[in-house]
């Protein structure tokens, strides 16, 4: 949210946006739609790519080069693993080091996921008591916001109720698994073909 205020504020017009992993036809669709912004002279393009480090799809980062191609007038992109873009996905650190800038975006501390549970309880329309609120933010290290809120919708779905008991079953019952975290980076990293800048440009 921070970076989609600062695309606006810098550029006076709402960014393009992007929440990675996407499909090839979502990639394709973002590229078309960039392409014809980007068309119409003076008209300020803004664009930000949302957790770089779940591109996989070397079909997807063909379209995302295409997209930074067009020289948008701001380009950001974001990230929790800034070093496994650098390591893995050498095409897309490329661009963003020629034109664009990397925001590091870590996980959610503690304090941050206190935050979160109280935040995801509200979009429910519930009230969790804050001692509860923090012994479940203790168990939900790497689950960010929807991934919280998916927890309580189970938890309200099978039990009836949210308790820091009945979301560490769903946690441990592998329900729903955290995404914004590369605690399967051994997966990533096997999915990925070996990329040359020049098959894709």
């Amino acid at each position: 949210m921070a970076a989609k205020y600062f695309a606006w504020k810098k550029q006076k017009e709402s960014p393009l946006y992007l929440l990675l992993p996407c499909t090839p036809n979502e990639a394709c669709h973002f590229y078309m739609l960039s392409k014809s912004i980007s068309s119409i002279p003076g008209k300020p393009l803004a664009i930000i790519l949302d957790e770089l480090e779940k591109i996989v799809n070397r079909e997807v980062i063909g379209w995302l080069c295409k997209t930074l191609d067009l020289k948008p007038h701001l380009s950001i992109g974001i990230t929790n693993e800034p070093s496994y873009i650098k390591e893995n996905i050498h095409p897309i650190w490329r661009r963003f080091t020629e034109s664009g800038c990397l925001i590091y975006a870590p996980p959610p501390d503690y304090k941050e996921r206190i935050h979160i549970v109280h935040a995801a309880a509200r979009k429910l329309k519930l009230k969790i008591e804050r001692e509860e609120a923090k012994k479940i933010a203790s168990i939900t290290e790497g689950y960010n916001f929807p991934e919280v809120v998916l927890l309580f919708k189970y938890s309200l779905a099978q039990f009836g109720v949210i308790t820091y008991e009945t979301v560490l079953q769903l946690i441990k019952n592998r329900i729903i698994q955290p995404t914004n975290t590369l605690m399967d980076e051994e997966k990533y990293i096997n999915d990925l073909h070996p990329l040359q800048v020049w098959d894709i440009i």
